[in-house]
């Protein structure tokens, strides 16, 4: 989300608060992030993106790098220590000129908050440095002259307020709400939507197709918004789709009437808190495909190791053929002798001869037991062959089992549960770790349904552990013959009733390789019948006992309500 000069004018009429502050010290977490770590009377972190297009107070804690850039060290050398003495925007530009004094000494910081974005640093009018030296056509070098990006040429809204008939000369060809973005300054696309659901018109309108009506309806709702602006009366508020933050906007808006609305006692706090989670969406995305790199990979590695098995065990599978010609030189002793290469030997089962190599430096009976030797030889192979095929097999059916759960993630507590799985399991390096992320409490998902706990595993691990320390009569759900969570109604031997056992089965559908589907089979038993195979793979278990089985949708509607964690 890239801010509008609308909502850059309310973070600098927020932002003057800090008038007088000292500047402590200067940190770039991340190129092209800058931290300006103020004082006065507490501690405030002013956060400047100019490639992202944003600036605000942050209560966010980075880690910074050991080793501070040339630009960080040409801050720190003429900014720290300094006062915050004026931070202005040029009408509504999306541009913040930030004045520090330092003894006698003045420094200016410009911040470009547009295309790919800039800090500059400048003194007496020339440039000190950027954060990057610009563009061809308006390079950004020591020792030159600071030019200012050129004016779109914009009409000034404050003015324009007073002008109806400029209001409406600028609705011409053209869908409306780019008319306005194109010829307002400080007019974003977000900004110009809300206007035009304020005048109570379809956001497709073309501007030159509105009634007299529609221009007036419009031309009043911008002139009330932008007095509202001009007189610094905002109202920041954040938006939520669900838990998760979505926008953030100076006032309320209409065009957000779908999503939950809370107030917030600024905007910097509520664009912080919106920037937080979306970095911490990223950071999971990134850790969440770096574990599935690694689990596919996995996957790929024993789907080759069980197809050489597969093509060994071929070739294995003659071992009965060696014994057989075995029995034949046996059974033909006195017709064969040393020096034969081939020998044409009746089978007494079949009646018909078969062709048998022999080697020549052998004795009859020294052939015969060549070929034994390499019958015994083959069938000991095959066994190893077969019990390594099975091994591979149920590696392949966890790490199958793993790559589900971590599609399915919905948190940091969920990969980092995962993670330790794969760690545990020698799948994964300490220093094949993505960024750390925040974990929340670990332990299993956790619904109350009718008064009954219901538990969902989140890995292999916990599935054990919840089977280990559940009491014999909980009952356990799990979709039958598909990877997927172990589920537990924690019941210790009370009757459950059929809505609670639907439900529960509708979770152990939904945590299961079917959750695509429209209707999954869940087995369903007592925990007493559940048994460990030694040695194997986290989350498998043998059901002994099976005590039924229901058909149910994979979804949580009416669930959610009452989610416990």
């Amino acid at each position: 989300m890239s801010l509008d000069g609308v909502t850059i004018r309310c973070l600098c009429h927020e932002l003057r608060s800090l008038s007088g502050a000292t500047v402590r010290q200067v940190y770039s977490p991340k190129p092209g992030l800058l931290t300006f770590h103020l004082w006065k009377g507490e501690e405030a972190v002013l956060l400047i993106s100019p490639a992202e297009g944003r600036l605000h107070l942050t209560s966010q804690r980075f880690t910074n790098p050991a080793e501070p850039s040339p630009f960080v060290m040409l801050l720190r050398k003429h900014l720290r220590g300094g006062r915050l003495a004026g931070l202005e925007q040029p009408g509504l530009e999306r541009l913040v000129r930030i004045t520090l004094e330092r003894g006698e000494g003045r420094s200016e910081l410009v911040c470009e908050l547009f295309g790919r974005g800039n800090i500059i640093l400048i003194k007496d009018g020339l440039i000190l440095g950027g954060l990057h030296p610009g563009q061809p056509e308006r390079p950004i070098l020591p020792h030159r002259e600071y030019r200012p990006p050129p004016s779109q040429g914009k009409l000034d809204p404050f003015s324009l307020s007073a002008n109806e008939a400029g209001f409406a000369a600028l609705l011409q060809e053209g869908e409306l709400c780019e008319v306005l973005v194109r010829g307002i300054d400080g007019l974003g696309p977000r900004l110009a939507r809300e206007l035009v659901l304020r005048a109570g018109l379809e956001l497709e309108s073309q501007a030159s197709e509105l009634t007299q009506e529609a221009r007036a309806a419009l031309f009043r709702e911008f002139r009330a918004i932008f007095a509202e602006i001009e007189q610094g009366r905002f109202a920041p508020t954040i938006y939520f789709d669900g838990e998760r933050p979505v926008e953030a906007t100076p006032f309320p808006f209409k065009l957000y009437e779908g999503l939950r609305a809370e107030p917030r006692s600024s905007l910097s706090q509520a664009l912080d808190e919106l920037f937080s989670a979306s970095e911490a969406q990223a950071a999971f995305a990134a850790e969440q495909a770096h574990l599935l790199r690694l689990v596919r990979e996995g996957i790929n590695r024993l789907e080759r190791a069980l197809d050489h098995v597969r093509e060994d065990r071929a070739k294995a599978e003659e071992y009965e053929h060696y014994r057989r010609l075995g029995e034949l030189v046996l059974a033909n002793l006195d017709r064969l002798e040393r020096g034969q290469r081939e020998a044409e030997l009746l089978d007494p089962l079949t009646g018909q001869a078969e062709p048998v190599a022999l080697d020549p430096r052998l004795s009859p009976a020294e052939n015969a037991q060549a070929l034994f030797t390499r019958y015994k030889k083959l069938k000991r192979g095959m066994e190893k062959l077969l019990e390594r095929a099975r091994a591979l097999e149920e590696e392949l059916e966890h790490l199958r089992a793993v790559q589900l759960a971590l599609e399915q993630a919905e948190g940091p507590a969920d990969l980092a549960e995962l993670a330790e799985e794969l760690r545990a399991e020698g799948y994964l390096k300490d220093e094949e770790r993505a960024r750390p992320l925040a974990v929340g409490p670990a332990g299993p998902r956790e619904f109350l349904i009718d008064g009954f706990r219901v538990l969902v595993g989140r890995s292999g691990r916990e599935n054990d552990l919840l089977v280990r320390e559940a009491h014999r009569e909980d009952l356990w759900l799990h979709a039958r013959g598909l990877p997927g969570a172990h589920v537990l109604i924690k019941s210790a031997g009370r009757k459950v009733p059929e809505a609670v056992l639907e439900r529960a089965a509708r979770l152990a559908a939904y945590y299961s390789k079917g959750r695509t589907g429209t209707k999954v089979p869940v087995s369903y038993t007592e925990v007493k019948y559940l048994r460990k195979p030694r040695g194997a793979r986290p989350g498998a278990v043998l059901v002994q006992h099976e005590e039924g089985t229901l058909l149910v949708p994979p979804d949580l509607e009416g669930l959610e309500l009452d989610r416990a964690s």
